[in-house]
């Protein structure tokens, strides 16, 4: 098992032209996804670009498919035949373009911010690549805040609409941390949450 190389698998920064012109060819860059950064924050623009992009929908992701108790996120390769899978890259693909895209785009540049998109889509949905939702929700609290916090700040600052896939991304880390009952031994080992057993119609109104 071997997912796709990233495009920015090793981001270098070489400020001083130190590295020999060999770092920046094609080839390496292409082939092996070596990217040498030159400029000052051009570094830092990758790192928060990951953390947006990536870090960003996989932690998005990760809570609603481990509430849905789907362990592993290589079920997203399947988003061309099956109908769960299919939603859930819908519901990426909104948040993408509707918030990160909007929140980034005068930042970081609508162009570059496409293309992490692209090269990280490309690797969520290979069958090669998966990890257990149930690992990547580690901490989810601090992820998201890390995460999926400096979109929600941008979008607020720039007077931009926070739309509903980030409503429904922060909502689904909140449900997966809700607190189980207090009791020492549950029902057959499954921890009930506080929203467990409330009439769904009686919440709403």
């Amino acid at each position: 098992r071997c997912e796709p190389v990233s495009s920015k698998a090793l981001v270098v920064e070489d400020l001083n032209a130190d590295l020999p012109a060999t770092f920046s060819s094609q080839e390496l860059k292409s082939t092996y996804g070596v990217v040498v950064r030159t400029q000052s924050g051009q570094l830092d623009g990758d790192i928060a670009l990951k953390l947006r992009v990536a870090n960003g929908t996989h932690t998005a992701v990760a809570h609603v498919m481990a509430l849905s108790s789907l362990l592993m996120t290589d079920a997203l390769a399947k988003d061309k035949t099956n109908e769960k899978a299919a939603i859930l890259m819908s519901y990426l693909d909104s948040y993408f373009v509707d918030q990160i895209l909007v929140a980034a785009s005068d930042q970081f540049g609508k162009q570059e911010t496409e293309l992490v998109y692209e090269d990280w889509r490309r690797r969520l949905c290979h069958p090669n690549f998966g990890l257990s939702t149930f690992f990547i929700t580690q901490n989810g609290a601090a992820k998201g805040g890390i995460r999926i916090g400096p979109t929600i700040r941008d979008l607020i600052q720039g007077n931009k609409t926070v739309t509903v896939t980030t409503a429904f991304a922060i909502a689904a880390i909140l449900r997966f941390l809700t607190p189980a009952k207090p009791v020492s031994n549950p029902n057959n080992n499954v921890y009930l949450g506080w929203l467990d057993g409330h009439d769904r119609q009686s919440v709403a109104s």
